[in-house]
């Protein structure tokens, strides 16, 4: 059970992080037609949102591992 909820757990993650790499790209394309897009501003962006999709993913294997239901 544990193991079908890390893999259900992987995919959703997988798909958040598209659908939210895709909306930081079309933002990012957005602004950059108006001149104003921050790179910098960006690059945090998608670095948040990769490391928060990590830190979740590492989480749920710690949790498979140690606590399986």
């Amino acid at each position: 059970m544990g193991v079908l909820l890390y893999a259900a757990a992987l995919i959703v993650l997988g798909i958040w992080n598209a659908v939210l790499s895709s909306y930081l790209v079309r933002r990012r394309d957005a602004a950059n037609d108006f001149g104003v897009v921050d790179i910098i501003a960006m690059r945090r962006d998608v670095m948040q949102a990769t490391a928060w999709t990590v830190g979740v993913r590492v989480v749920l294997f710690i949790q498979s591992v140690f606590f399986p239901m």
